[in-house]
């Protein structure tokens, strides 16, 4: 059996959705989501950061449903 490992699931309340290896890159996917989105839109935007833990493989198939 594998070993899982920690990722983190950011989502947002538009069309975000991803899995990081790190909360920094979760920061950074974050701020550029934010940055790009329409003025109006930002007194809106919600994100949500989950950890979850996936296994080396589990983590490459959500890459290839990409």
């Amino acid at each position: 059996m594998s070993d899982k490992k920690l990722y983190w699931l950011i989502e947002s309340n538009g069309d975000l959705s991803a899995v990081c290896d790190s909360p920094e890159s979760c920061l950074l996917l974050l701020e550029s989501d934010f940055d790009g989105s329409h003025d109006d839109d930002k007194a809106e935007c919600q994100y949500t950061i989950t950890p979850v833990y996936y296994t080396d493989e589990e983590y490459e198939q959500l890459h290839e449903e990409d």
